[in-house]
């Protein structure tokens, strides 16, 4: 934010007489628009984070600097000058060199990163070589799921979808969960089917039984690939698992228009963008889409 309001001052003094507004303005979006296409379309080729930020953060330095050097006054001394000078180059290997131990820091741990258009995903490892060591997902500073890494706990589920939790206690309580498990073989009496918005590392199919079919709406096909190369959530559920690729609201309708209605006993919205929910999976439109994918 400092940076910013650093950078529209110093373009606001500088701005031209009214004779070159048009080409002042016309400059300032050609600018904009060039930043938008290094963000998200040369930066994801370039770099394995976000560290186009800490580079922004170098060249704001760099670019103040400048502007300084160029205003014109006459009070200034040669030793204020030189001593300015040196503060400045000093100022800027001193961040360039913190920023690096913050990126090298930020690895240290990481077993994979990776980038693509909806962000970075890093698979971080703790407490290595531990009873407690432990295996997570994080989409930027999001972790997405973790799991502990030794093979009796693999199947125990973490996070904010523990014992406890609301998506364990609506599927242990749910009616039908109950009545088949009074049946003496309740999976070949049918199942639960479960619907969820958003994979992470598949931490709720840990609560599938024989006979479930849980249905995984994830837009990140790398989610989806991370979370079966270095997860087992998914592949030691004891249920039916299916991954549908897309936006979860947009393949629900498309599946309302072919008139596939899923019957889900329950469906969990779980997507996160950064640390929220995405607006358009809380309208009152999404929410009717949701009932109608819904048993009764």
């Amino acid at each position: 934010f400092a940076c910013c309001m650093a950078c529209h001052g110093e373009m606001a003094r500088l701005k031209p007489p009214a004779g070159y507004l048009t080409t002042f303005y016309l400059l300032v979006a050609l600018g904009g628009a060039l930043g938008g296409v290094f963000v998200n379309l040369v930066a994801p080729l370039l770099f394995k984070g976000y560290w186009e930020f800490h580079l922004s953060l170098v060249a704001t330095m760099v670019l103040l600097g400048l502007c300084l050097a160029r205003t014109k006054d006459p009070v200034r001394s040669p030793l204020m000058l030189w001593s300015g000078r040196i503060f400045w180059i000093g100022g800027i290997v001193a961040l360039a060199g913190f920023l690096g131990l913050h990126i090298q820091e930020q690895q240290e741990s990481n077993i994979l990163t990776m980038r693509n258009f909806y962000g970075v995903l890093r698979v971080k490892e703790t407490d290595r070589g531990t009873k407690y060591a432990t295996r997570f997902l994080y989409h930027g500073r999001i972790s997405h799921g973790r799991q502990f890494l030794i093979p009796e706990m693999h199947s125990y589920p973490t996070a904010y979808y523990g014992p406890f939790s609301g998506i364990s206690l609506a599927i242990s309580r749910h009616p039908e969960r109950l009545r088949l498990n009074n049946l003496e073989d309740g999976a070949k009496h049918g199942g639960l089917r479960v619907g969820n918005i958003g994979l992470g590392v598949g931490t709720i199919a840990t609560y599938s039984r024989p006979g479930d079919i849980y249905r995984f709406y994830e837009i990140n096909p790398d989610v989806d690939r991370l979370g079966r190369e270095y997860f087992t959530y998914l592949k030691n559920a004891k249920g039916v698992q299916q991954v549908v690729l897309g936006d979860g609201r947009i393949s629900l309708e498309r599946e309302l228009e072919n008139t596939h209605r899923q019957q889900f006993e329950i469906l969990a919205v779980d997507a996160f963008s950064g640390d929220g929910i995405p607006v358009h999976l809380l309208t009152k439109e999404a929410f009717a889409l949701y009932w109608e994918h819904l048993r009764p």
